[in-house]
């Protein structure tokens, strides 16, 4: 009755490191993703699947069957060491499991090593055996040096996979006390294996590999489990360390409870430094900077300028505490300044334009109009000189009143919306002057995404330019990327196209098209301009949002 309990005990033992492996499996299949599963998965089973073998050699009936069932085991056994060296690379971001190199020779090795065990049946290198009856059947096992140079193998790949994970909580901060203590359970199996090979009489001499194996799995399954939750503290710690912005961590008394060197430095030098344990400092704890206006600090007597943004610490349904990352605008605000600055000169010089300048030039034209009238009909040489200056009078007053117009519209935009072609193009054309141009709408109808008044501007200052090249007929028309404005007026030259959309060139009719270019660029959008086969000019606008309407056929829409 004793020897019974004794093989029911080995068969009870190996097959609950069984259960235990295939229960482990099937819990890491849905906690876990990627290689980490695979690897755990692959892990497990193949665990699991030894001990199952071993638990068949146990209760076989024949002495072939107990040895080719141990064989099996073995070769499973060798597949375990590629499993934890699968998890391990994955677990820790190595990528050994994706280096080709290394799995041909992975693979290599291990066909090498099967090909040996499932040959010993020729060879007998191996291992040995012979039944035994007591205390009950079952197979003596006489391990000859292939067998200790393979298991020994595998140890060091087992401790090399051990030295990977070392180094990876080391990097990272962690704890790895429980690493240490796989590594212990790791080299259990070999002990009893050892006992059974000197002293036979203390231990049968049955394989004890996937006990101590399935001890090791699940081992490795509570460790992966516990430090990929204890993991994300020291990580994001490092994380956090690494920042540049200044990130303070407070309790719910708004005590400070940690932060990093960016901010050590940044309150370091103000009357308040940042300790932990002591109550944060007011510009910390104010919400003022939760508004999306950027708050102000003065560390070394040098002003800076910071977003706060602010994230809650929970535990569970309560909130215990709150992170403050201060996030440097400095630069920006700068900019905003400046750019502010700017408008405001930039409003001046056109107020200056419209008011000073035209002031002085009523009274000029003035002052010539009363020489005109005095002169009469009687020296006609003085009158067209009188005549022309009026004329350049004018011209000016119109100069002046387009780069007033320009002063105030060529400032950045963000107030853009579509925008119907036909209704912008017929308040360009009656913002033109001149009377003698007739404008058209053709093809298919649609929007732009433009701001209203500079895109009517725009196309003004380009139906302006029509004119004034003698034209008679203008049309607007839609295309995937922009518009195209086409005028039978004279061209301008070809040496010249280059340079038409800018101020001071040799295009002397007008600033029209420099206006329009610098309206365009206010937009992003780019104008050029071509000649057609006709011989009429063609001023494309690129780099427009633009909607054709596909219900509509093309067709022609006089404007005017």
């Amino acid at each position: 009755m004793s020897l019974s309990i004794v093989h029911l005990l080995y068969v009870v033992v190996f097959s609950a490191a069984m259960v235990a492996c295939l229960a482990a499996a099937c819990r890491v299949r849905t906690r876990f993703a990627g290689g980490v599963r695979r690897g755990l998965v692959s892990l497990f089973a193949s665990s699991g699947l030894w001990a199952g073998l071993t638990v068949a050699q146990l209760i076989a009936p024949t002495v072939t069957a107990k040895a080719w069932l141990f064989t099996a085991g073995l070769v499973v056994g060798f597949a375990t060491v590629g499993c934890w060296l699968y998890f391990v690379s994955a677990y820790t971001g190595s990528g050994f499991h994706h280096h080709p190199t290394l799995r041909v020779v992975a693979v290599g090795g291990f066909l090498l090593v099967v090909g040996v065990k499932l040959t010993n049946g020729i060879h007998g290198g191996y291992f040995s055996y012979e039944l035994a009856t007591e205390p009950f059947v079952h197979l003596a096992l006489v391990r000859h040096w292939p067998h200790w140079l393979v298991t020994a193998i595998a140890y060091a790949l087992v401790a090399w996979g051990f030295v990977v994970l070392f180094r990876t909580y080391g990097r990272s901060g962690h704890d790895s006390g429980r690493i240490a203590l796989l590594a212990g359970v790791a080299g259990v199996p070999v002990v009893p294996d050892l006992i059974a090979t000197l002293r036979p009489d203390l231990l049968l001499t049955v394989t004890y590999e996937p006990i101590g194996v399935a001890a090791f799995a699940v081992g490795s399954l509570f460790v992966v489990e516990t430090d990929r939750e204890q993991l994300r503290i020291p990580a994001r710690a490092q994380v956090v360390d690494d920042l540049d912005d200044p990130v303070i961590v407070l309790d719910d008394a708004d005590v400070v409870a940690d932060f990093n060197p960016a901010a050590a430095a940044l309150f370091a030098s103000t009357d308040t430094p940042l300790v932990v344990g002591d109550p944060a400092p007011s510009v910390v704890v104010s919400s003022d900077g939760d508004t999306g206006a950027p708050i102000t600090l003065a560390p070394d007597g040098r002003e800076r300028h910071f977003l706060l943004r602010t994230s809650a610490v929970e535990l569970g349904p309560h909130e215990v505490g709150r992170v403050r990352v201060f996030t440097d605008v400095t630069r920006l605000v700068t900019q905003r300044r400046d750019l502010r600055r700017q408008r405001l000169e930039m409003d001046n010089i056109a107020e200056a334009i419209a008011h000073e300048l035209r002031n002085d030039l009523n009274i000029a034209a003035g002052y010539a109009g009363v020489l005109e009238d005095r002169l009469g009909d009687g020296d006609a040489t003085t009158g067209r000189a009188v005549g022309a200056i009026a004329t350049a009078h004018g011209r000016i007053d119109d100069v002046i009143g387009d780069l007033a117009t320009l002063a105030e519209l060529a400032q950045s935009t963000d107030g853009v919306e579509p925008h119907a072609i036909g209704t912008v193009v017929r308040r360009a054309r009656e913002a033109a002057t001149g009377s003698a141009l007739r404008v058209s709408v053709e093809g298919s109808s649609g929007t732009v995404v433009a701001e209203e008044r500079r895109l009517t501007a725009l196309l003004s200052n380009l139906f302006e330019h029509a004119i004034e090249r003698d034209a008679t007929v203008a049309a607007v028309s839609l295309a995937e990327d922009g518009f195209v404005v086409r005028h039978d007026g004279r061209p301008i030259p070809d040496d010249r196209t280059d340079s038409a959309f800018q101020y001071g060139t040799a295009v002397t009719d007008g600033i029209g098209l420099a206006n329009a270019g610098a309206l365009a660029r206010v937009h992003g959008w780019s104008l050029s301009i071509e000649l057609t086969p006709a011989s009429e000019t063609e001023i494309r606008a690129r780099g427009v949002e633009t909607t054709l309407d596909p219900t509509t056929d093309p067709t022609t829409d006089p404007v005017t």
